[in-house]
């Protein structure tokens, strides 16, 4: 009998908060930022493999490409 336990993993769940601090420009639409951003970075997270790292640069480049047309309306400050 072979046991395969010893190499089986399971993967772990866990929470994660990312916070995009983004401060929106004169004329911006505090709506309009928020429904493309969060959409965006929830599917640039969910499509991370297994064990990938979140890459921060990567991250911010995600934002400003939520919705080009938006991206001058805000600058992301921190993440």
């Amino acid at each position: 009998m072979i046991s395969c336990l010893s190499s089986f993993s399971r993967p772990e769940y866990k929470l994660t908060h990312v916070y995009p601090y983004i401060k929106k420009l004169p004329g911006a639409d505090k709506t309009a930022i928020r429904e493309a951003v969060v959409p965006a970075v929830m599917a640039y997270i969910d499509g991370l493999e297994i064990g990938g790292m979140l890459n921060i640069p990567k991250l911010c480049g995600v934002v400003y490409a939520a919705k080009p047309e938006i991206a001058n309306t805000f600058v992301v400050t921190d993440i």
